[in-house]
């Protein structure tokens, strides 16, 4: 997950319309706060940057030690050349602080100048100013409420007695359209080995092995005779290796338009692992107790 954060910002690019004026200007009206919500799990470091109406909320998991799972977990929030051994809730609190301004407000620049050369009819207020609409929503709002702030997440998805799988995500809030990212990570908690597809699956099996079983639990219209999105005419096993599962099923993870319009977003294809055991890997299988 070390680039996830570059793909997110990549959607926030469609989630914002426009931004705010040069943020050298409002440094001084900047406040961002730092809290700390514990549940049975671990807890969440929130910052809120509410110059931007921007959100990070992550959960540290507590007991990983291996260096390369939690850089896959927390490398964006970090930096480049932390040393991931020395790791803890209070380091990653430190850090986050810093790094969401340096996220935040680098990509807001570069949005302002796309604003610009655009003419975004959104990004103006009345005084003709540049400001990213939600912002602007955010800030006169006496009561704001989560529908304002555009929310990154890393948070614990699910665990049994040999996987956790971590889920990392952005949903962003423009002009009344919403735009959401999600990325899964799973590793062994006993081995602290980050999983992989190819871990999952056989090795050698095409790429287009599942198509038939894919289209058959798909729950959104896939037409597979666009010749641009399939050329194949085939659905693939997803390209970013993106799934997680239970003892039951195996969910596969397309971003959105990857195989399907707009309109139906991430799209979550649940196969039971009934209907693809001639491709599982064996040893996977033994790991995780699927009698297939």
């Amino acid at each position: 997950m070390k680039k996830v954060i570059h793909i997110l910002l990549v959607a926030m690019s469609f989630s914002l319309c426009g931004c705010a004026q040069n943020h050298s200007n409002q440094q001084n009206n900047q406040t961002s706060e730092i809290g700390v919500d514990s549940n049975s799990i671990g807890a969440f470091v929130t910052v809120v940057d509410s110059v931007w109406a921007w959100r990070a909320s992550i959960q540290y998991i507590p007991n990983i030690q291996s260096p390369n799972v939690l850089k896959a977990i927390y490398g964006a929030w970090v930096p480049d050349n932390f040393d991931f051994s020395n790791f803890s809730k209070q380091a990653l609190q430190q850090n986050m602080e810093q790094r969401l301004q340096t996220v935040v407000h680098d990509f807001a620049d570069t949005m302002r100048i796309e604003c610009l050369a655009y003419s975004c009819s959104y990004c103006r207020d009345s005084n003709g100013k540049i400001i990213i609409s939600r912002v602007k929503r955010y800030m006169e709002n006496k009561e704001p409420s989560d529908d304002f702030l555009d929310n990154y997440t890393i948070r614990l998805f699910s665990m049994d007695n040999t996987f956790i799988t971590i889920e990392d995500s952005f949903v962003g809030h423009s002009c009344g359209v919403s735009w959401l990212e999600e990325r899964h990570l799973t590793f062994n908690r006993n081995t602290e080995e980050i999983l992989t597809i190819q871990d999952v699956l056989k090795k050698g099996i095409g790429k287009y092995a599942l198509h038939d079983i894919l289209l058959k639990y798909a729950d959104v219209e896939i037409d597979t005779e666009d010749s641009i999105t399939f050329p194949e005419g085939k659905i693939p096993i997803p390209e970013y290796g993106d799934f997680y599962f239970d003892l039951n099923s195996i969910t596969f993870v397309y971003r959105k338009y990857e195989i399907a319009c707009g309109a139906a977003g991430i799209v979550h294809i649940t196969v039971p692992w009934v209907e693809i055991r001639k491709y599982v890997n064996k040893d996977f299988a033994k790991e995780l107790g699927l009698d297939i």
